[in-house]
């Protein structure tokens, strides 16, 4: 297993040198930036099957968080972001099937900028949607637009998604949201140099990825070899459905994490993992 670092993914890159996935197509028909550094901009290229396969586990991540036929579903993130571009075929060419098709749900797109909060909550008075998703750093402005304009977001909303690339929510930073919005709240952790999706069960409080669409595994810090289950070490993943090479690196991430048992109802097959901030 050869282990793949982003110190070693990077390596001498200079400011503003793109960097490219490994598990990119060769024949992209999309090509997205991940977030919005120019420090060192991340490029991945996605064919139409990589696409599909992709969605599938923003699909799932959907389904995961209480979303269903005729829900519609608020998005506060740029539009490179995978829970963007994979929820609709409106949104990206090639697509076929969004998360929103695969569903039956509708989405509704603000723009990425923290600054768009207030936005964001006149999204949530005109449309009513189930769920809104948000990105992590979207999150202080927007609490501030919601006590400026003494928003009832509990009336509007029934649940909450933060979502980040290679970081979540502390438990405490949950709670404390949680308990100022009087709303349920769950994390979505993004990996987005290995198309990488896990969503937190709001029953069991694992977060829920699939075997079927990525590798994944928990690696000493230090050494970068697999520890016993259940022992904290920093999630390792690369999607099966990337591009096929004879040898298939493993993403190390900044993650700490471990395994957690199968068995939820809400998933009895998914894998399981505690992600700790």
């Amino acid at each position: 297993m050869r282990v793949l670092t982003w110190e070693a993914f990077t390596g001498p890159a200079l400011p503003g040198q793109p960097l490219w996935s490994p598990w990119s197509s060769s024949t992209p028909q999309v090509v997205y930036q991940s977030g919005a550094s120019t420090e060192c901009p991340l490029y991945l290229g996605l064919d139409r099957a990589l696409l599909n396969r992709y969605v599938q586990a923003l699909t799932r991540a959907w389904r995961l968080v209480g979303l269903g036929p005729g829900d519609r579903v608020s998005l506060f993130d740029f539009g490179s972001s995978p829970l963007v571009f994979l929820a609709s075929a409106f949104y990206t060419p090639y697509l076929g099937r969004g998360a929103a098709e695969h569903l039956g749900c509708t989405p509704i797109c603000n723009d990425g900028e923290p600054t768009m909060g207030s936005r964001a909550l006149d999204i949530l008075r005109f449309v009513n949607p189930r769920v809104m998703f948000i990105r992590r750093d979207c999150v202080p402005s927007w609490l501030q637009d919601v006590e400026t304009r003494a928003f009832p977001v509990n009336t509007h909303l029934s649940r909450l998604v933060v979502a980040d690339d290679e970081a979540v929510l502390s438990e405490r930073q949950r709670g404390d949201l949680e308990e100022k919005l009087k709303l349920p709240v769950v994390r979505l952790l993004r990996v987005d140099l290995a198309f990488f999706l896990a969503a937190e069960c709001p029953d069991c409080r694992a977060f829920h990825t699939w075997d079927d669409l990525y590798r994944v595994n928990i690696l000493d810090e230090e050494t970068q070899t697999p520890l016993s289950f259940g022992e904290v070490g920093l999630l390792a993943t690369a999607p099966r459905f990337g591009r096929r090479r004879k040898e298939r690196p493993i993403y190390l991430s900044r993650v700490r994490a471990r395994q957690a048992s199968p068995g939820c109802p809400r998933g009895a097959s998914d894998l399981r993992l505690e992600v700790l901030s």
